[in-house]
């Protein structure tokens, strides 16, 4: 049993009460199974997210963090201006950090304000659920909730090194029904991969997937599994790592931009005093695809070195399949095993739509199914069966994937993720159109001749007859950038060397139809 003790969480947390707010979000969502979160304004009027339907009820809830003592009066004013905002509003859980009084005779001064509280709500027609510390006690300590625990409060010593890795929305989303599994290129019949992972003698794993195959789910599952976190019971996920003999560590290797990745790993260990005697660790590094060649080369380095210390039980990496780095990879580990995440079925998409349990499109995706089924044999990935979801609506039946590769580019080039890489490159703002423009350069240029296979030097020089002021190490920062987003390598052909083909041809058709409606627009005659 963990302790959940508020005034160490003020210590823990200097900005407790948005910190609390956040744990409360986490709470509310994985109770009522919202991987994918709750809307929410900002300021939002008395209650901290938009009313869901739970049941016959619309339900949302907010979180109270006092110092001195419970101000019903503000309870109150939350339970008003959240009716007065929302009509349809029946119930709200109140999240508190005091607990209240136990007696219920209303000469105790604390019952009598409880009791106004509750009456006032229900006038309004609203019920009232209370969370206080001893609610807080049970639900930290239940299935699934172990990570919140250690990440809030920071309980233990070995517990609290797993719960430095934890993202909580990932772990939320990993336990809710969202979460399917994803298929794995060569993964035996009815085998975990965790358990290949853990069984096979090789220490080094590679985890291979086209952006939106899934990757960081599948690293953040394998934490999920090694670290016990999803077990029913505390002494249940002691016992998945007494048997692994090892502690899992989690680090997305974007923090090894502007960190060295033994540094991080030094300070994890020292930060919750993991003794250098500990029989072993599984390290996970997510995203090697997000660094530049040069720190790449400096992780892929460090962990060579890892992989020869006995505490060393397994490191995996996941990497984009067309990205430089994977060759990097196999010049420091001559011995590992390769898994790649595979092109995703229908019948995943179906199993998508029906867990998410939206009636209205569930019907729009069996009509795309019998009126326009060609769109979706064209969706293999995770990002696109989650955009579909999203924009179905929008779609008709003369919609195309191209429709779907809209919404994708745009959000590759916006993804947060990515920032810091399109940031680095010399290009005028705004970097995003002219990254566009040199995709539509080089689809336009290789469409000529129906030629759907580059070679690197013939990209270099599109975008350096694009850009003729560009240095060479811009132009390779740029080429880097393109084809990790982008493209995937085909297999080297002895005569000709290294080539390069789009990750889907739909992208290269996208860039092209942007490229003639361009031209179009600048002269009509060029139809001719």
């Amino acid at each position: 049993m963990q302790e959940i003790d508020f005034d160490q969480f003020k210590i823990k947390n200097p900005n407790h009460r948005d910190t609390f707010q956040d744990l409360c979000y986490h709470l509310f969502c994985r109770k009522h199974k919202r991987n994918s979160g709750i809307f929410e304004y900002r300021n939002q009027v008395g209650i901290e997210v938009e009313p869901i339907k739970v049941g016959k009820n619309y339900v949302s809830f907010q979180a109270k963090f006092f110092d001195n003592g419970i101000s019903y009066k503000d309870i109150t004013d939350s339970i008003e201006k959240a009716k007065n905002k929302n009509c349809n509003l029946t119930k709200i859980v109140f999240y508190i950090n005091l607990p209240l009084s136990e007696s219920s005779k209303p000469k105790v001064k604390d019952s009598k304000d409880k009791i106004k509280v509750e009456q006032k709500a229900k006038n309004l027609g609203i019920k009232l659920d209370w969370v206080v510390p001893s609610n807080f006690k049970s639900l930290l300590n239940q299935k699934g909730n172990l990570d919140l625990a250690q990440f809030y409060f920071g309980t233990g010593d070995e517990l609290g090194f797993i719960g430095s890795s934890c993202n909580p929305s990932m772990v939320t989303f990993l336990q809710s029904a969202s979460h399917l599994k994803l298929p794995v290129k060569k993964l035996p019949a009815k085998k975990k991969i965790e358990d290949c992972i853990l069984s096979n003698a090789t220490k080094i794993f590679l985890i291979l997937g086209h952006p939106g195959a899934g990757k960081t789910i599948l690293i953040h599952k394998l934490f999920f599994d090694f670290s016990g976190i999803g077990k029913n019971r505390f002494q249940e996920m002691i016992k998945v790592l007494k048997k692994n003999k090892a502690l899992p560590l989690l680090i997305n290797l974007k923090d090894c931009v502007y960190k060295n990745i033994d540094n991080i790993i030094k300070e994890r260990k020292d930060g919750y005093n993991i003794s250098k005697d500990f029989p072993g660790f599984i390290y996970l590094f997510d995203g090697l695809d997000e660094l530049s060649t040069e720190r790449a080369d400096r992780v892929l380095a460090y962990a060579a070195s890892l992989a020869k210390e006995k505490q060393t039980k397994k490191i995996i990496i996941s990497c984009r399949s067309g990205n430089q780095n994977r060759y990097l990879f196999g010049t420091y580990f001559s011995e590992f095993n390769e898994f790649e995440i595979d092109s995703l079925k229908i019948k995943f998409i179906e199993k998508y739509f029906s867990a998410k349990k939206n009636q209205a499109k569930i019907k729009k995706l069996n009509l795309l199914k019998r009126k326009n089924p060609n769109i979706l044999k064209e969706i293999k990935d995770v990002f696109l069966t989650s955009l579909l979801w999203e924009v179905i609506d929008r779609l008709t039946f003369e919609s195309s994937i191209i429709d779907l590769f809209e919404y994708k580019i745009k959000y590759l080039l916006a993804d947060p993720r990515f920032k810091k890489n399109i940031e680095q490159l010399n290009l005028l703002d705004p970097k995003k159109r002219i990254i566009s423009e040199i995709n539509q350069e080089i689809s336009f240029e290789f469409q000529k001749h129906f030629q759907y296979r580059f070679k690197r030097n013939e990209i270099q020089r599109t975008i350096l007859n694009k850009l003729p002021r560009l240095s060479y190490r811009d132009v390779n920062g740029i080429f880097d950038y393109i084809c990790s987003l982008f493209f995937m390598p085909g297999k080297p052909d002895p005569d000709s060397g290294e080539s390069f083909i789009y990750q889907h041809r739909r992208y290269q058709e996208f860039f092209l139809v942007q490229k003639l409606k361009s031209e179009y627009e600048k002269n009509r005659k060029i139809v001719r």
